[in-house]
Parts: structure tokens; sequence; C-alpha cells
């Protein structure tokens, strides 16, 4: 299995999430993400980016030759949408989800929010056995 790190915004300001406007300008000008899963061509791709970037992933396939067909998230098993989601796209691999960032565990017990997503990836993915 090959690991691979990249980022959805790959820029920050202040060591913080760009304004919204800039943020738009760099994803028209330099919305490279698409082009290296594609060219990586992966069996799974796991965002961890937590809700909050849901619209910046959308937004990052609106364009990309799904045939008019949007990016969207789908209710895996028990979990909150917010939790973990199947992040649905033409030009993603089946096994694409969404969960929280790291950081997430900084404000929960890491072990009852990650531990129960870990062990329904597993599961869903057939690794690990």
């Amino acid at each position: 299995m090959v690991f691979l790190h990249t980022e959805l915004v790959r820029f920050d300001y202040a060591n913080k999430r760009p304004a919204h406007e800039i943020e738009d300008l760099l994803q028209r000008e330099y919305n490279i993400l698409p082009m290296e899963i594609s060219a990586l061509s992966p069996d799974i791709v796991l965002f961890l980016t937590g809700p909050d970037y849901d619209e910046r992933l959308r937004e990052t396939y609106q364009s990309v030759g799904g045939l008019g067909k949007p990016l969207s998230f789908e209710s895996v098993k028990h979990f909150s949408a917010n939790a973990l989601s199947r992040v649905v796209h033409p030009k993603l691999p089946y096994h694409t989800y969404r969960t929280y960032h790291p950081n997430y565990s900084l404000y929960y017990n890491e072990k009852s929010v990650f531990k129960p997503i870990e062990d329904a990836l597993q599961k869903l993915i057939c690794i690990g056995n």
C-alpha cells in the first residue's frame, strides 16, 4: 500500500485558513488536487478535512470531468455525516471518505472519536485483516 499526504488548501495566511477570496483565486488558478489523484490512481482516498471543508471539496471537483455530476456525500453506517461520509464523484475511487481533521482530537477524546471511524473504515475497505 502506498501513502501520499497532500493538501486541499495548500496555502495559509498567518498560519490560518486564507480569506475566502484568496481561496477562491487559488481554487481557480491552482486546482491541482484532482490531477494528483488522477495521476496516482489510488484505490482509496481519505480526506481528513472535517465537514468545514465540504464546500471546498465540492468546488474542487465542480469543473472536473464529471459530466455535470456534482461531488456528493453519502452517510456511512451509523455515523453522523460530520463524522464519516463517503465522497462520491466519477473521478474519485469508490473508496473515498471524509472524516475529521486530526486536530479534532484536541477537543474530544481521540479514542472515542477516531477508533470507531478507524474500525469502520477497515471493514469497509477490508484492510488490516
